[in-house]
């Protein structure tokens, strides 16, 4: 119900939107192995402990020639 001041006073508080589209993960696969190619060696040796994508990433063999 709204009130006189246009204000909805139903108590359901604001709609939130759906995120328009969601990322590529090719593309977000890309920009990391891009940015793990600028990092060195102890840093990447860390990052295989953040996530099950990131290690595939980083011990990919077709990446590791790049990291090196």
């Amino acid at each position: 119900m709204t009130g006189g001041d246009g204000v909805d006073s139903g108590g359901s508080g604001p709609k939130l939107r759906a995120a328009a589209a969601a990322p590529d993960p090719c593309i977000l696969d890309d920009a990391l192995v891009e940015m793990f190619g600028l990092l060195p060696a102890n840093s990447l040796h860390r990052f295989k402990c953040v996530s099950k994508a990131w290690c595939g990433l980083v011990t990919d063999p077709l990446h590791c020639q790049r990291f090196a």
